[in-house]
């Protein structure tokens, strides 16, 4: 079976159309979910709430389709918007709640200290606490 690809400016000036905006999302869908799913969850999240910030990017894009512009790339925009999700999300849980696994997670990705600290745009000895915290837990749960 042959998968067709159809181009970003054609879902686009779909999505624009009333009239071919719900089969353009369908294709915007099929064609950008699992990358998008993938893109947050190496933010670092879990796979539930991957999951809820993904549909979120997707809904926050249909809500602001009259917004799109032509000329506007695709690809920027639901990226842009994923993005913009992400620091939602970790800007409404508490530090502590997703902290201590994102900074374990960008370290196993070979990310310096430095680097996760000016990335999450937090103290740098507020990352490496995390950190800690996050192996101390592990090996207590590890010795029990």
């Amino acid at each position: 079976m042959e998968t067709i690809v159809i181009a970003d400016d054609v879902i686009l000036k779909d999505l624009v159309n009333e009239k071919t905006r719900r089969k353009a999302f369908g294709q915007l869908l099929a064609k950008y979910q699992q990358q998008i799913y993938f893109f947050i969850r190496h933010q670092g999240l879990d796979h539930e709430d991957t999951d809820e910030v993904t549909q979120d990017v997707f809904l926050t894009i249909y809500r602001n389709v009259s917004a799109l512009k032509l000329l506007d790339e695709l690809d920027w925009i639901i990226y842009g918007f994923a993005a913009e999700a992400c620091k939602k999300y970790f800007k409404l849980k508490p530090l502590e709640e997703w902290l201590p696994t994102m900074t374990a997670h960008l370290k196993q990705k070979g990310f310096s200290f430095k680097n996760i600290a000016f990335r999450l745009e937090l103290p740098l000895k507020e990352v490496k606490y995390a950190y800690h915290t996050f192996l101390s837990k592990q090996t207590a749960v590890q010795n029990a």
